[in-house]
């Protein structure tokens, strides 16, 4: 698909202070957490920023996983096993789309399974996370999360609500 135009079209949250375990208070950055639209004439596609797919995972969830590295994370943990996905803004472009055709080419070796969400941090694109697993349950595949809850906040779940 060409497509020609990038639109903003939302900051879904801004995490004002991060404080990891062993690796100590992060400064005060601010992350702006948004997600972009690529718009063409006749469809507008949301896009997600993923770092990778492992197209046979079996420690993400039950069964034997698709699992959708997403790029982005605010935490920086001491002993993280992903630091190469800390970046926000950063990796491949991909549409929902992208994830369920590569998902499509391996599904008959994921005995049990689906498709896992995981990073970096997946919170980071909320509305692109939302639009993959409401997609992935339309079609009928499990889904799972992985995050580490950082993003969430129990007094404003707003953003976490889908109308």
């Amino acid at each position: 698909m060409q497509c020609s135009l990038l639109t903003w079209i939302g900051i879904y949250g801004i995490l004002q202070k991060i404080t990891s375990g062993q690796g100590g208070n992060v400064s005060r950055e601010t992350f702006v957490l948004m997600t972009w639209r690529r718009k063409t004439t006749e469809v507008s596609v949301m896009l997600g920023y993923i770092h990778s797919t492992e197209s046979f995972g079996t420690v993400d969830g039950p069964g034997i996983r698709f699992v959708v590295f997403f790029q982005g994370c605010p935490m920086r943990c001491l002993y993280c096993h992903n630091p190469d996905t800390w970046g926000i803004g950063k990796g491949t472009e991909m549409s929902v789309e992208d994830i369920l055709s590569q998902y499509e080419g391996v599904k008959e070796f994921l005995k049990g399974g689906g498709i896992t969400a995981t990073g970096g941090e997946p919170l980071v694109q909320l509305g692109f996370l939302t639009e993959l697993f409401e997609s992935a349950k339309k079609k009928g595949i499990h889904t799972s999360l992985d995050t580490s809850g950082v993003l969430f906040t129990p007094v404003d779940t707003v953003k976490f609500e889908r109308r």
